[in-house]
């Protein structure tokens, strides 16, 4: 991975494609961003209010910048728009389907994980985009590792429950449970079908450069994640 001049964070696979405008911002430029999308062609950035759940929105160039929209989930398939999730030790996750030029931005708790936001993201595509996974990148941005992610037996069991093979990803630790959100994004994706996958091996718990809830506490920010296809003549 490498970082831009602005210090948002970028990955090795995306910036193979020069029509993307994406990056995983930090607590030091996440209002910032907002100048450096503008600078990069595009007209919007959309978000939604994150409920943890496993809901997706299909936006385009008629949703309103500053929407209503509740769920987890973006996918945009229009030139001149970004879509952005917004994180403080949850899992961001950015996809890209290169050969229908198909954006995704997916905000993954481990509520929203459980719940399978990432298999529901990859759905839309499929369905309303006639994505093929074979063709997606995705990227796992910035989150809290399993060095600092801490779960209370109940929520361990939710997981072990719905997943058959979990050693690579729960681990019993004292009285509680390590999970890797990372890891079982990953292992999710791959069980879609989408093989070209990028880690960022980043804990937003450990790392003092992003906003934490687990170590700040209540009323802690969060950090933009966004990913958008630029202006160009002959656009969508």
């Amino acid at each position: 991975m490498s970082k831009q001049s602005d210090n948002i964070l970028i990955s090795e696979q995306l910036s193979e494609y020069s029509e993307l405008v994406y990056g995983f911002c930090n607590r030091n430029n996440s209002y910032d961003s907002y100048c450096f999308i503008n600078l990069m062609g595009i007209s919007k950035l959309i978000k939604l209010k994150q409920i943890h759940s496993n809901i997706v929105h299909d936006v385009d160039c008629n949703t309103e910048q500053e929407s209503d929209l509740q769920g987890d989930a973006l996918v945009c398939g229009y030139r001149g728009i970004c879509i952005g999730v917004y994180t403080a030790d949850c899992i961001p996750i950015l996809l890209y389907d290169k050969q229908h030029c198909i954006v995704a931005a997916v905000h993954a708790g481990w509520r929203g994980t459980l719940k399978g936001v990432i298999s529901e993201t990859l759905k839309n595509m499929k369905l309303n985009h006639n994505s093929d996974p074979a063709d997606i990148v995705s990227v796992i941005g910035p989150g809290i590792g399993k060095c600092c992610f801490e779960v209370d037996k109940d929520v361990a069991i939710k997981f072990i429950e719905k997943f058959q093979e979990t050693d690579n990803f729960i681990n019993p630790y004292n009285s509680k449970f390590i999970l890797d959100l990372q890891h079982i994004n990953k292992e999710m994706l791959k069980k879609e079908g989408v093989n070209n996958i990028e880690v960022i091996d980043i804990c937003t718990k450990c790392d003092t450069n992003y906003y934490s809830y687990r170590r700040e506490g209540q009323g802690v920010e969060s950090q933009l994640s966004f990913i958008g296809l630029r202006n160009h003549s002959g656009g969508n």
